[in-house]
């Protein structure tokens, strides 16, 4: 019987006895290639969050917040360096950055206005990073079939200057219980 019903169908089955309709299993690759943008990077939606294996909400709070301190942007991780890096690669202190940050990124303040008023790092950036660990940890042995669409995910990565892709990977590996290396993800 097919999952479309007719009016007699309707007439002859009672609610209890109705067959229920059961949607075919979905590759989660498939499901995954579907829903990269044309641009290479993939929305933080519930779709996304399936096929992870998570909620919406539970990706979401993995993501790495940002925290501004004057110029500085500290990533939550508390490190024993004492010092930060300027854009040029020059190291400061901390304290000639203007916050109290352990280790962070200098870089003038108006770099970063677009992460100002949201202390979390940019959505789409989060979920193509998850997207590339998922792909790199569950489905290497179908690696020829999404490689270049890794790629491309990968360039747009980079052409966004996310200044949190390290930790984005780290926090992506925590949540998806991986372990897989920046250097892997072409990042």
């Amino acid at each position: 019987m097919s999952c479309r019903s007719n009016a007699a169908e309707a007439i002859y089955y009672s609610e209890r006895s109705a067959p229920k309709c059961v949607q075919p299993h979905k590759d989660p690759l498939l499901q995954l290639v579907s829903l990269q943008k044309a641009s290479g990077s993939w929305m933080l939606d519930e779709d996304l969050a399936a096929v992870l294996g998570k909620t919406k909400e539970e990706v979401e709070k993995a993501k790495p917040e940002l925290t501004f301190f004057g110029g500085c942007f500290n990533y939550g991780y508390q490190g024993t360096s004492p010092y930060t890096y300027k854009a040029g690669g020059a190291g400061k202190r901390d304290s000639d950055c203007g916050g109290s940050v352990s280790i962070g990124l200098c870089y003038p303040e108006s770099s970063w206005a677009q992460y100002r008023n949201n202390n979390t790092v940019n959505n789409e950036v989060w979920a193509s990073i998850l997207a590339l660990i998922w792909l790199h940890a569950f489905k290497m042995d179908a690696k020829e079939e999404w490689e270049l669409l890794s790629m491309k995910a990968a360039s747009w990565i980079k052409a966004q200057n996310a200044p949190c892709v390290s930790e984005c990977v780290e926090a992506g590996n925590k949540l998806l219980g991986c372990s897989v290396k920046k250097e892997a993800l072409s990042l």
